[in-house]
């Protein structure tokens, strides 16, 4: 672990703690403000965000030079969501096992950077059709999502190199990845709904491509 990573661990931590609980009464110290205003990875997972608007939009004016923001296992409320959109320099999110839902994808699509994003979990999403303006995706894990049945929105993602969406058994057709040549790994656990065919159509056109189920 360098320097830079050990500051970043250290500052993480304390406004973990400084959040908990904090609730409509939290004030921003003045000391971690400064800290975490050069940050690039911001760790919030499995914390509780009890916060009213005003804390959220302090908190997000002070994480522009955010470039990977963890909010695993969080309450991710639609304040939050919305002011995602002013993270510019945002490249990678985990959203796992978060509440997110079509409206939250709504929101993150805004953030045109990003070219990392996971939703494992993620059981109230039933469309990925606002990440078809996310044209710089590389990675993108939706594993669980079972109400997702279509992947037509992804044809515009053509900088896509993997995929994980094992146990989404509604998804049935394979040919909008056909339009991703950059991809390279495909991990498809339990979609019963594709068939052999399917398969073996998308590894012949894009041989580079590793399929796991």
């Amino acid at each position: 672990m360098n320097k830079e990573e050990k500051l970043a661990k250290e500052v993480n931590k304390k406004l973990r703690q400084k959040l908990k609980g904090q609730g409509e009464n939290f004030i921003f110290p003045e000391e971690l403000k400064r800290k975490i205003q050069s940050l690039t990875m911001i760790d919030l997972s499995e914390l509780s965000f009890p916060l009213g608007q005003k804390a959220l939009r302090e908190l997000i004016s002070n994480w522009q030079h955010c470039v990977e923001l963890n909010l695993r296992d969080t309450s991710v409320t639609k304040e939050i969501a919305d002011l995602l959109c002013e993270l510019t320099n945002l490249r990678y999110l985990d959203l796992c096992r978060t509440n997110s839902d079509d409206s939250t994808l709504r929101a993150v699509a805004k953030c045109t950077q990003l070219e990392g994003l996971i939703l494992d979990g993620c059981l109230q999403i039933t469309s990925l059709d606002s990440l078809a303006a996310c044209t710089k995706l590389q990675s993108l894990q939706f594993l669980l999502c079972y109400k997702i049945t279509d992947l037509q929105p992804l044809r515009t993602c053509k900088e896509l190199q993997s995929i994980v969406m094992s146990f989404c058994g509604e998804i049935t057709d394979l040919r909008s990845l056909l339009s991703c040549k950059k991809m390279q790994s495909l991990c498809m656990r339990g979609c019963h709904g594709i068939t052999v065919a399917e398969k073996m159509a998308l590894q012949h056109a894009l041989p580079h491509l590793t399929i796991e189920e």
